[in-house]
């Protein structure tokens, strides 16, 4: 995940933090891969979309499950309207969520950023 943070902010102005809560510990691959690719898709919207100047990643390591929660301080959005309209990276988002057996919660409004939250059991 140190890795995508650092790609992502090569080239913007943009600043993205992450941190790591719990006691990290193996997870299932596909679970793993599926967060990252969340993660991506979500600093990728807040970067290009949202104008966001400040993106915080933050991955919870709890004993029945992980969260990844993504915050930015960008435009926002409302989400029921994005998820029926387009947003093929949020639909993205959704299923690779489902996949792994997670839930994926968006909460965002007009000119007050965007928090997405990961929840999966492990």
């Amino acid at each position: 995940m140190y890795y995508i943070v650092e790609q992502m902010s090569w080239n913007t102005d943009v600043k993205i933090t992450l941190q790591i809560d719990g006691t990290p510990r193996p997870i299932p691959v596909n679970v793993e891969i599926n967060l990252l690719r969340i993660g991506q898709e979500a600093l990728t919207n807040a970067v290009r979309h949202a104008d966001a100047q400040n993106i915080r990643l933050n991955l919870l390591f709890e004993p029945e499950a992980v969260h990844l929660q993504i915050r930015d301080d960008g435009r926002g959005f409302q989400p029921q309207v994005q998820l029926t309209n387009s947003g093929f990276g949020l639909i993205g988002m959704q299923e690779r969520s489902r996949q792994i057996g997670g839930q994926l919660r968006l909460v965002s409004s007009i000119g007050r950023g965007t928090e997405a939250i990961v929840t999966v059991p492990v």
